[in-house]
């Protein structure tokens, strides 16, 4: 008799249960098994047999049910899967939430009608150019490999991280060949039917997807090309924050298939793999880590006469009524931050302490708003320190950039997009700015969602990055000014007020190398990732629990913690939003991660913990 793990994957019973048999099965083996009266399907996660007498088992206070049915067997490899399960450990995953996410048990129902094909050719290889340079070499890679014979059928998968930048492939790669290239991040496609439709496919086809879809049809591909194999945008957007970028590219890794990553960069993970020469370079690739700077240009925020935009600022924009101009803002608002000028406290939100934005509600009437919970309070209000009326705003949110334009260039068309606007909104103000020309300003969603090049793109307020509570800020801020450059038709300008910036520097020289080396380094001693780990911890609270009433379990952990670890280095927030407060932020190593941690802090008390791992924003 054997006790069965299994992962539950259909929709609202993503959960890992366990179950017996009286034959052993398989890891990665298909079953259908009994969950709240009804048969769903179910991956085998582990099985072990049962050691205790017939007579212990009956008198058990629990039942277990019996695993009737082996469906079938999941199409990734052995090696693949054991990467899968690996991955959901290290990252606190449980493989329900990563597998229902992916395949669903819909898509699993197709999948398994299908045999991969077994492959024996291997490689993994980056690429590191251009957005432009890495189109032209797509289009020729896909149509080399759609040439062959009509009996050596392959799949080429191509992921993107954005619907905009997979739209921007295909008008590459399918002029002549349409029938062959298959966009299914605008198709409308649902999961299931599309892996009908690429595995019953007779013949050789390119698919550009999403990251979650190649994860499912990954057995069945020949070529794998990862497109801005660096972007953060692989991770999905809601909790657990699962980077599928670094899962699809360690089972690609043990997988029999060719695959590239490519990108205008490399994170500093992948760069690690390419010191160590686990990654190639592609022949096609600069090995030198070199970047094409020659439209990015810089100008110093003067602090003796300051102005919103520099003079090289404004020849761009006086050009803006024949030209088009993104102007990035990471923050909206007037003014991100407000400090009091007699006891230079700053004005917090009163629930969970972030720093209040200065917004204009309409009209010209102000109000300060939390951007963390959307807690609101009156302009008019005093220091709740001091009790002064002398609050100063500073920072540069992009109303105030909406703004400087009106009142400066009345006659340049500007378009303003925040961060949570729909989706509807962005493609119709994205088409009136693409016939009108003008200026448009938006943050990092917006940018990634461009469906023209701009001739400009200016950075407005690069500075206030470098003060996010992010391990990776630095690396961030190269993604993003990558990215932006490979938008930018004509020129990138970034307005900064940090005269000696390394990064900046080091952007200016043309090669990433050393930076690359400095982040390594740096992290290295902080043993932070890809070194160590970062381990977020998180109290879940009944509605309307208050941080005070947790202070004894919160000190708990913290004591458990460090006996646990006697290097983990912990910070401690407070927050109280909805129904989760942040208890403590501390780096760890694998040998204390989840045999220790995980199994003691389950153990300290009866009140529910949340796990992330390596967060790249600790405050979220």
């Amino acid at each position: 008799m054997f006790i069965v793990e299994v992962a539950i994957f259909k929709k609202g019973l993503r959960e890992e249960l366990s179950f017996w048999s009286a034959q052993e099965l398989v890891v990665g083996s298909i079953v259908s098994v009994a969950v709240r009266s009804r048969y769903v399907l179910g991956m085998v996660l582990k099985c072990e047999m049962l050691t205790l007498q017939k007579g212990d088992i009956k008198s058990a206070p629990f039942k277990l049910k019996k695993i009737t049915k082996v469906v079938g067997k999941l199409p990734h490899s052995d090696t693949a899967i054991t990467e899968l399960i690996n991955f959901s450990k290290e990252y606190a995953v449980p493989v329900s939430e990563i597998l229902g996410d992916t395949i669903s048990d819909e898509g699993l129902n197709i999948l398994l009608q299908y045999e991969p094909e077994i492959l024996s050719h291997k490689s993994i290889t980056y690429i590191h150019e251009p957005r432009n340079t890495r189109l032209i070499l797509y289009k020729r890679f896909v149509r080399e490999a759609l040439s062959k014979k009509e009996t050596d059928k392959k799949i080429i998968i191509i992921t993107a991280p954005t619907k905009a930048i997979g739209r921007m492939i295909y008008e590459t790669i399918s002029p002549g060949i349409e029938k062959r290239v298959v966009l299914s991040q605008e198709s409308g496609e649902k999961s299931p039917k599309l892996f009908k439709n690429i595995c019953s496919s007779g013949k050789s086809i390119c698919l550009i997807t999403n990251i979650k879809n190649a994860l499912a049809l990954l057995p069945f591909a020949d070529i794998l090309i990862m497109d801005e194999c660096g972007s953060r945008f692989y991770t999905n957007n809601k909790r657990p924050h699962i980077p599928y970028g670094e899962l699809l590219m360690r089972i690609a890794s043990v997988s029999k298939l060719k695959t590239i990553l490519a990108g205008s960069y490399l994170n500093i993970s992948q760069y690690l793999l390419a010191k160590n020469k686990v990654l190639l370079p592609n022949n096609e690739s600069n090995t030198r880590f070199l970047i094409d700077n020659q439209k990015i240009s810089f100008s110093l925020r003067s602090k003796d006469n300051w102005e919103l935009f520099t003079e090289e600022a404004k020849k761009i924009l006086e050009k803006s009524d024949a030209e088009k101009t993104f102007i990035f803002s990471p923050k909206p608002g007037l003014f991100p931050t407000t400090i009091c000028n007699d006891c230079k406290s700053p004005l917090t939100c009163d629930i969970c302490h972030a720093p209040m934005r200065l917004v204009e509600k309409g009209g010209k009437e102000r109000e300060f708003v939390c951007p963390r919970c959307a807690h609101k309070i009156n302009a008019d209000v005093n220091c709740p320190k001091c009790d002064s009326w002398n609050l100063k705003p500073f920072g540069i949110g992009s109303e105030r950039l909406v703004e400087s334009i009106k009142t400066n260039y009345p006659d340049i068309n500007i378009f303003y997009l925040p961060e949570n606007s729909s989706l509807t909104e962005i493609k119709k103000t994205l088409n009136s700015w693409a016939q009108n020309n003008g200026v448009l300003i938006g943050g990092e969603r917006i940018m990634n969602k461009l469906i023209i090049y701009p001739e400009n793109i200016i950075f407005a307020s690069i500075d206030s990055l470098f003060g996010v509570p992010n391990y990776r800020i630095s690396e961030r801020v190269i993604e993003l000014i990558l990215n932006a450059n490979d938008f930018a038709t004509k020129k990138l300008h970034i307005i900064t007020g940090l005269k000696d910036e390394y990064l900046f520097n080091e952007i200016k020289r043309g090669n990433l190398k050393m930076f690359y080396e400095d982040e390594l380094a740096d992290r290295q001693t902080l043993n932070f990732p890809p070194f160590g780990y970062l381990l977020n911890i998180k109290k879940s609270l009944k509605p309307g629990g208050t941080v005070y009433n947790n202070a004894d379990s919160l000190s708990s952990v913290k004591k458990l913690l460090r006996e646990l670890d006697k290097s983990i280095e912990i910070s401690m927030y407070t927050k109280n939003q909805g129904q989760n407060i942040i208890i403590a932020t501390g780096l760890y190593t694998p040998e204390t991660w989840h045999t220790k941690i995980a199994s003691n802090i389950a153990k300290l008390t009866d009140q529910s913990f949340d796990i992330y791992v390596n967060e790249t924003d600790w405050l979220n």
